[in-house]
């Protein structure tokens, strides 16, 4: 009696498991199971045997289905239990063999391991070359890289399917894709480089996937890191350059992809996996024990101009690893980037700049959203001064004249717009203003090519969740709309309902913080409202508080440049703050606000002197030692 297990895709081989009187046969396949020199008294009971054996060799009691067992006869859970025994004493024994070998290889190359050993207090000694049962890294040199034919076959074999060729044809069309050699040419003569590429050109998917094409193509192994400020970003990401390798829908991080992901909490990255979409959080974990970044070949950090605390740290880090790994291989990505500054940074690496893909849209500002809506504040809104967050607006980071120039910018507009604006205060979130909108773009009849799908910016999710609960007390909003909200707090599989296109008929709002400004595309926006504020950390190093405020829009965010917002279609955005004109000049590093953090997660790395070396934003001598006396305590 025999029995064999069929898989239509590649698995992962389960433990060898040997039983006297019978055969049992894997591979990613397939999986044989037969009675060789035992017998039942009948076929009944054989089949049931050779089942059993088969059930427990592919489902073993440490997964999930491992619990079949329990559903099986008293009988055949006993015999259950034996091979439980059996395996348990193979498994140990394979063990003991491992460690046998692997003491025989330390004493072999206890040398080797001294010159090449990883302090943890400064990375010394730190290079390219690979340790014994790690995963090779490429060569410093051409000469010595080497070429695998295997790994170009694997390639190669991807690249003939299918479902790959008809996914390169959308590729082709992105405005990246003229670009790839020149990218994968300068990667090749340089350590690092620096690309500046406008919102919809493509290059948060294919900029990775060139370098693994390149890679493999040349037969080199590779690990590419990819960070992302958001973990949406990264896992969406990841799925649609999975997608466009011709993988099927739920390959990612198995053995079947190369591709991989990597948030808090949550990681599928397998043996095969050769690009990692990862937050920039964990990244900077994977600092905290060095073995970790031994075989990554190449990382991308995506969305740089963010400034967030993780991402300039890991930068500070990367440039000195660089010292260290000629090897490594370095790639900033961003739509709105200080691009000398960050080369001068590195030392001069190149810059390469690449147009994107936008689609016209209107820009109307808060006079405008006043006007179209008949807003006028209450008596009591017009009296009030709200003067909490001032010191964001101070006369340095402002560009225009909030008050000189203020009546010229509203000639044309009516006197109840004029005084409405004149009294506006833009810090305080105007709950009633942002629906007036939404019912207005949902119901007026000239704004019906807009109302499809509407993404409002809201600063924090308690800003989300009550913009959400006003819209589903609307009776406007309440047949045929879909609300969605995009929070990093939000469940993953919620969030990508958002990028869903409803059905005809029906119409969606998405409200979304900055997650949703550059680190994303949502296909189908038609039209944006943003309220122009963001969350961020600041404190203060007297005092060692430390509170989230909202500050005001900001040129690098690129709410007054037409097309900034990743759609696929003509839209209008309306910015509801601020007149023509008003915006903070620069959006201020994260890491200036919360030295005490970037200490802590120094003393925490493999590179405990990071902090002695220059960031791209220097602190006072004051707030170090503040900051440094705060930890002690």
């Amino acid at each position: 009696m025999a029995v064999e297990v069929r898989w239509s895709k590649p698995q992962d081989l389960p433990f060898p498991f040997v039983w006297d009187t019978t055969t049992v046969n894997s591979n990613s396949y397939a999986t044989f199971v037969s009675m060789d020199s035992i017998a039942t008294p009948t076929s009944q009971q054989a089949e049931s045997f050779v089942s059993t054996l088969a059930l427990f060799v592919l489902f073993p009691q440490s997964s999930k289905e491992g619990k079949a067992y329990l559903r099986i006869p008293a009988v055949w859970r006993d015999l259950w239990s034996e091979f439980s025994t059996a395996k348990k004493t193979q498994e140990d024994e394979a063990d003991k063999t491992t460690i046998r070998t692997l003491k025989g290889l330390v004493q072999e190359n206890h040398g080797a391991f001294e010159d090449d050993v990883v302090l943890a207090a400064n990375f010394r000694k730190r290079n390219g070359t690979p340790r014994k049962g790690q995963s090779p890294v490429r060569a410093t040199s051409k000469e010595n890289a080497g070429f695998d034919p295997l790994l170009k076959k694997i390639w190669d074999d991807k690249a003939s399917t299918h479902s790959f060729q008809l996914m390169i044809q959308g590729r082709m069309n992105l405005p990246i894709w003229s670009f790839k050699d020149e990218i994968v040419h300068m990667l090749d003569t340089h350590h690092a480089l620096i690309i500046c590429s406008e919102t919809g050109s493509g290059k948060s998917t294919q900029i990775p996937s060139f370098i693994l094409e390149h890679e493999m193509q040349q037969g080199r192994p590779c690990k590419i890191y990819v960070t992302e400020p958001r973990r949406i970003s990264a896992i969406s990401l990841a799925r649609r350059v999975s997608e466009e390798l011709g993988e099927s829908k739920n390959d990612v991080g198995t053995v079947r992809s190369f591709i991989g992901f990597a948030v808090r909490l949550e990681s599928k990255v397998s043996q095969s996996t050769r690009l990692v979409y990862a937050t920039t959080g964990v990244v900077v974990r994977m600092l905290e024990r060095p073995d970790d970044f031994l075989d990554i070949t190449h990382v991308v950090l995506d969305e740089v101009h963010e400034r967030t605390i993780d991402s300039d740290f890991l930068l500070v880090v990367l440039r000195r690893l660089m010292q260290k790994r000629p090897d490594l291989k370095l790639i900033l990505m961003s739509a709105t980037l200080d691009a000398q500054r960050f080369s001068t940074y590195l030392g001069g690496v190149p810059v390469l700049n690449i147009p994107g893909r936008t689609f016209p849209v209107e820009m109307k500002y808060l006079e405008d959203a006043i006007e179209m809506t008949n807003y006028r504040l209450s008596e009591e809104e017009a009296n009030t001064t709200f003067d909490d967050e001032v010191d964001e607006m101070t006369p340095e980071n402002v560009q225009g004249d909030q008050t000189g120039g203020a009546l010229a910018t509203l000639e044309g507009y009516s006197k109840q717009t004029r005084e409405t604006v004149l009294n506006f205060d833009e810090y305080r979130m105007d709950y009633q203003l942002i629906k007036r909108l939404l019912i207005k773009i949902a119901t007026a009849p000239e704004m019906t090519h807009y109302s499809k799908a509407i993404l409002v910016f809201m600063p924090g999710m308690a800003e989300i969740r009550r913009l959400n609960d006003d819209l589903l007390g609307e009776p406007t909003f309440q047949k045929n709309w879909i609300i969605h909200a995009l929070h990093s707090s939000i469940a993953s599989e919620d969030q990508e309902k958002a990028f869903n296109v409803p059905p005809e008929g029906t119409r969606k709002i998405v409200i979304a913080t900055n997650i949703a400004e550059t680190g994303i595309t949502i296909p189908d926006i038609t039209a944006v409202i943003d309220t122009g504020k963001e969350k961020t950390m600041r404190g203060g190093s007297c005092h060692g508080w430390l509170r989230r405020s909202s500050r005001g829009p900001t040129r690098s965010n690129g709410v007054d440049e037409p097309g900034v917002f990743r759609t696929e279609s003509a839209s209008t955005c309306l910015l509801v703050t601020g007149m023509t004109g008003c915006f903070l000049n620069n959006k201020l590093p994260k890491c200036s606000g919360c030295l005490s953090r970037i200490w802590s997660s120094a003393s925490r790395s493999a590179n405990s002197e990071t902090l002695n070396r220059r960031f791209l934003k220097l602190w006072t001598h004051r707030r170090r030692r503040t900051s440094a006396g705060r930890l002690m305590r």
